[in-house]
């Protein structure tokens, strides 16, 4: 404008002379040696000077790139939520187009972060180009969630094309040739659905290398949040690809399938689980149950008992406490279940060839493909799912299945008009009302049941055995083996056997306390196996007789075992572990302890030594322990810890209070 002085420009390359000149002036005269306060004044404004050209650079590209930018970022996320949500609906029409909408937005994103980070100047701003390296890595990890979302919506879309796109249809209303092609769809999808989680991995370690500092800062708990979710996802799909080769065999395809099934009743324990009061026989064929046929255990054993048939002396403990002869009732002696699996097809085969004529229950000339093991806690939580179950005039709901059919074949046979011969009928009876009952679950529930059956197994209330060694390896991948499990460092399994105490399992609470401490020659363990018996005598419960074992990391050497009720303590080994076991007896209504006290081997001191200790323990099959304690003292101060919830005392003292609804891992690490 005419009349004013042109507004002076500001140099900010050149104009930090200006502020040396000012800072040169900057001093006191009457001090002979540099004053230290200019110095620190020049670097402070030198850093406000580079600061701002940082910020002026930084957002003056970012301004002229915001639209773009800003606009690609919203359609991605909407994209991406919108995917979402329609897998969830399992609309894989929808689901594919926004996931492949995603998917590209977040690419077209990718490349302008690219252009920026290759601009001159702020390649040369570290502030900068971190910032937008990590939203590079978030961009990435989105631009994976999305196209693992395409893949699963292309094998969504194969499933719906299967069954004809019938949504709620029920599996027992498609043709042969439906199962026959869902079943071969299922088998096929593993490397589709190793695929999809391939890419959900990838997306994990972008996700991880997201710092959530700077602009990030305000995702920082959505980005946390989004990994949970990609976590439980892989192992979610991994599960499901093991289960596409899994589950066309054991529904009988392409070839029929045959398995022998125990019941296994936990209010009576035993080391796999329970007393096998009832077996059964399932053969598949394409998708089809075509038989399923349940007896009393009995029917095997007492025409081969009283026959003097087989003559079997039974482990020590047995032959002791319960039984001088070993028959099929009591061949799931070992608490692991392969070597188990394998004892109880060897006493069905034995029996079966021997049962006389008039006692032929069986009617099968095959050979199992395998043994399956269930307890009352798997059929508990189905019945949440499909409802409750009426047989023969009776109501069975997930509250009173196990007491009320123990009734029922226990006492109520007798008023009943029924033979103790048939009174335990009538669990094949349910049993198979609750087979139709899943099978007719509308394909949208299908992953709630997988879900409860993946819950049931890693509490080892399902246990699956398969001759196939391949398959018996996917088995145990899946969590479903019941093996006993190898350890690298301290190791324990409590196992009870119930021996003559009819059903109190029922009505003992156990917990336990495990001690660790270092002594003057090594570390020493100190377990206390704590029993409470709530009940009193009657037709149901007896005093608790339970033979214990524990088994340990091999090599550790017993020191004693206390509250032995008869008998000695015995040692051994088995399944690569030192085996503790000894009787005891707890009366009703009273409480009592099985304490061992053991040394542990040199291995495990030695990597305490080395930084790192690691403590697993195993849930016995059909175990109620309910509370454990852990008391972790070595003299060695502590560093780390998992789980975070220990209680810490000193530097050296860590207490866990936990349950064991499933196995658990304890890790420490220690102060150089």
């Amino acid at each position: 404008m005419l009349g004013k002085k042109s507004p002076k420009k500001i140099d900010f390359l050149f104009g930090h002379e200006k502020f040396e000149d000012l800072i040169d002036h900057l001093h006191l005269h009457h001090k002979k040696k540099r004053n230290w306060l200019p110095l620190i004044a020049k670097a402070i404004l030198w850093s406000l000077v580079l600061a701002l050209i940082s910020a002026l650079l930084f957002g003056g590209i970012m301004a002229w790139k915001y639209r773009g930018v800003y606009g690609l970022a919203m359609s991605g996320k909407d994209s991406l939520e919108k995917s979402l949500l329609s897998a969830k609906l399992q609309n894989f029409d929808e689901m594919l187009s926004d996931s492949q909408s995603a998917a590209a937005y977040f690419s077209d994103l990718l490349e302008e972060i690219k252009k920026l980070r290759d601009n001159f100047l702020l390649k040369r701003i570290k502030l900068a180009d971190d910032e937008l390296a990590d939203i590079e890595r978030l961009l990435r990890g989105l631009e994976l969630i999305s196209l693992s979302m395409e893949k699963s919506a292309l094998i969504g879309q194969e499933f719906k094309n299967v069954i004809s796109g019938q949504k709620g249809a029920n599996f027992t209303e498609f043709s042969r040739e439906e199962k026959q092609s869902l079943l071969k769809l299922i088998y096929e999808s593993g490397p589709e659905l190793n695929g999809v989680k391939a890419n959900l991995e990838l997306a994990l370690l972008e996700l991880d290398r997201v710092s959530g500092r700077g602009v990030l800062s305000p995702l920082k708990a959505k980005i946390d949040e989004a990994k949970g979710q990609v976590r439980s996802t892989i192992v979610f799909l991994g599960q499901m690809s093991l289960a596409s080769e899994l589950l066309p065999e054991i529904s009988g395809y392409p070839k029929s399938s045959a398995f022998l099934v125990l019941f296994q009743n936990s209010d009576e324990l035993r080391p796999t689980g329970g007393f096998l009061g009832t077996y059964g026989i399932l053969e598949t064929d394409s998708g089809d149950i075509v038989r399923f046929d349940t007896h009393d255990i009995y029917h095997m054993d007492m025409p081969v008992e009283a026959g003097r048939k087989l003559s079997l002396t039974p482990p020590d403990p047995i032959k002791l406490y319960l039984n001088n002869k070993w028959y099929m009732r009591d061949s799931n002696w070992s608490p692991d279940w392969p070597t188990a699996a394998k004892q109880i097809l060897w006493f069905y085969d034995q029996e079966d060839s021997l049962l006389p004529p008039k006692d032929q229950i069986n009617d099968f000339s095959g050979e199992f493909n395998g043994v399956i093991g269930i307890t009352p806690a798997l059929v508990k939580p189905l019945l949440g799912i499909i409802g409750p179950v009426t047989v023969a005039g009776e109501t069975y709901d997930k509250n009173n299945f196990t007491e009320l059919l123990e009734y029922k074949v226990e006492q109520d046979y007798v008023n009943q008009n029924i033979s103790s011969w048939e009174r335990k009928e009538v669990i094949g009876s349910i049993l198979e009302e609750i087979k139709v009952r899943l099978f007719d679950l509308p394909y949208l529930r299908w992953p709630e049941a997988f879900g409860q059956l993946s819950l049931s197994a890693s509490a080892r209330d399902l246990q699956v055995y398969l001759r196939d060694e391949y398959l018996n390896g996917l088995v145990k991948e899946m969590g479903m083996g019941g093996e006993i499990k190898e350890a690298s460092g301290d190791y324990w399994l409590a196992v009870d056997a119930n021996l003559g105490a009819r059903k109190s399992d029922a009505v003992v609470v156990k917990t336990a306390d495990y001690q660790v401490r270092r002594g003057v020659d090594g570390l020493y363990a100190k377990l206390t196996l704590n029993y409470a018996h709530g009940g009193k005598i009657d037709w149901r419960t007896d005093d608790y007789k339970t033979y214990t074992r524990v088994y340990a990391p091999s090599g550790s050497r017993l020191i004693k075992i206390s509250g032995i009720a008869k008998g000695k303590a015995e040692v051994g080994e088995e399944g690569g572990k030192a085996v503790f076991g000894a009787f005891f007896n707890i009366k009703a209504g009273t409480s009592g302890q099985a304490v061992f006290e053991y040394k542990l081997p040199a291995y495990i001191d030695d990597k305490i030594k080395n930084g790192e200790y690691q403590l697993y323990i195993q849930k016995q099959a059909g175990s109620r322990l309910s509370k454990v304690k852990i008391d972790f003292d070595v003299g060695t101060g502590v560093k780390s810890y998992d789980p975070a919830n220990a209680e810490k005392k000193g530097q050296n003292n860590l207490i866990w209070s936990t349950d064991l609804s499933a196995d658990k891992e304890f890790l420490v690490g220690f102060k150089n």
